[in-house]
Formats: C-alpha cells, structure tokens, sequence
C-alpha cells in the first residue's frame, strides 16, 4: 500500500506582495496594498514610531558628561562633521554611474549592477535586514525596488532608471553587513536591464562628487538646526545607569534623525 504525498498548498495568492517588515521577520502576517509606497502607508508609520518611541524614552533618561551646554554643542557639531565625511572626502570609484538618491550603476553584460555609495551606508549606520524583490520584476523609474531596514525605520531604494531586475544579491540578504562594509564590491543590491539605453539621469565622478559637496552642507545646517531645537539642557554626568550618546542618531533622536535622511534616498533632479 502507498501513500499519496499531502498537496501543498500556497495561502498566498499568486500576485499578493509581502510586507517589507514581513520579510524583515518583524511580523508573521501582514500584505501590502499599498504598491510598496511605504512613505504613505499608516502600517509601516506606526511601526517607525515606536522604534523611535523607544530610542528617544531611552535618550531621555541618559546624563552627559559636559562642562556646559556650549561645550556639548562644539562636541555635537564635531560628531556631524565626523558623520559627513565622507561627503566631503569622496573616492567615488570611477567605473560606474551614479544617482542623487545614493544609488550607483555599474555596466557588466548588457545589464546594470547597482548598490548604494558608501555616504548612504555611512547615514544609515547598522542595517539589520535587507529587502529584496523577486526577479525578474520590472520597475518604473523612480518607484522603489528594495529595502534596507535600520533601527529606526525602512529605507526605500529607488531606481532611477525603469527596467526589469534580473538578479538579487542573496549574501547581502544573509548579511547585511556587507551593504554597509563594502558597498562597492560584495554589497551590491541587485541587477536590473535597463528599459533603453539612455542614461541622461544619472551622474558621472565628477558631477557625483559636486552634488555630495553641495549636499553635505545643507545636511549639516539641516542636522545643527534640529539640534538647536531640542534646547538641550546638559548637566553632569551621574551614577545613575545613564549611557554616553557618541552618535548624531542618538543625540538628536532617532524619529528625528530619520526624518533628515530618509528624503536624501528620494530620486530628485540632481
């Protein structure tokens, strides 16, 4: 006597689309209605704003160690500045193409590589889990594509060129700490052919580098004035249990410092 193997069988529909954060593990069930525009969706707004909840709940309750105000804002200033290098020291490689969003683009066999520069892995800090489509998925140009996800939120990567993504970097996905540690090389994101040849969106070295010098400082006056602000009141440091904050993210908050960046991974004219 044989038995017959149980049918398997999908609960999801065939042209269903998963949840960034049910990928991310962060949740068991959860589908998108929303074509992935995670900017506008209340689900993916509540979920940052606890993250963020409890970031700043723990920020409140930490205690500097400063001999003033004035002292802890040159010391803030300093860790900005710190946080902006590599804006401002570039060393772009110059085989590819590259997008105001943060993105790059190298050509290999008639297809794009593509992955974010390491001005981006340096905003983002940690990344905890990265979001990738199933190929081959075709793309509108400027529509989001994949995720990174960081403690305080989900970052969308936008393409800015409309194609169909042929290939994903499944190690990235195991480990994201390669987007973060080698962007240029064994952190690429996926791979797309692009719609047409033209590539008039994209930037090269040279025009990369002045939009990142020209970004840089408006980040910096962005980030100083947020941080003007919080009206920040330093006093000693005490036994307490308090931590010493040494990142911008800490120090400003992290639903605030999201707010700052997450536009920069927009695609706008450069």
């Amino acid at each position: 006597m044989t038995m017959d193997r149980p049918q398997e069988h999908n609960m999801l529909p065939r042209d269903a689309l998963r949840c960034l954060w049910m990928d991310a593990g962060v949740v068991d069930f959860k589908l998108c209605d929303r074509f992935f525009q995670c900017d506008e969706c209340p689900f993916e707004a509540r979920l940052r704003s606890q993250a963020a909840e409890a970031g700043e709940k723990n920020g409140r309750s930490v205690r500097q160690t400063s001999n003033g105000n004035e002292n802890f804002k040159e010391y803030f200033e300093k860790q900005v500045d710190s946080l902006l290098d590599p804006f401002n020291n570039l060393d772009l490689p110059g085989d590819r193409m590259y997008s105001s969003n943060h993105t790059w683009f190298q050509w290999s066999r008639e297809e794009f590589i593509v992955g974010i520069d390491h001005c981006a892995t340096r905003l983002l800090g940690p990344i905890s889990t990265v979001v990738l489509p199933e190929p081959p998925m075709k793309t509108l140009a400027s529509s989001p594509c994949a995720w990174v996800v960081q403690q305080d939120g989900a970052i969308a990567l936008q393409t800015a060129l409309a194609g169909t993504i042929t290939a994903i970097n499944e190690k990235a996905k195991e480990k994201p700490s390669l987007v973060t540690n080698t962007p240029y090389t064994l952190g690429w994101i996926f791979k797309m052919r692009p719609e047409n040849c033209s590539v008039d969106c994209l930037l090269s070295v040279e025009n990369a580098q002045a939009f990142f010098h020209r970004q840089s400082a408006t980040l910096r006056h962005e980030i100083i004035h947020h941080f003007a602000e919080l009206s920040v009141n330093v006093g000693s440091t005490l036994p307490d249990g308090g931590r010493h904050l040494q990142s911008v993210q800490d120090m400003l908050g992290g639903r605030t410092y999201f707010s700052i960046i997450a536009p920069l991974f927009a695609s706008h004219p450069a």
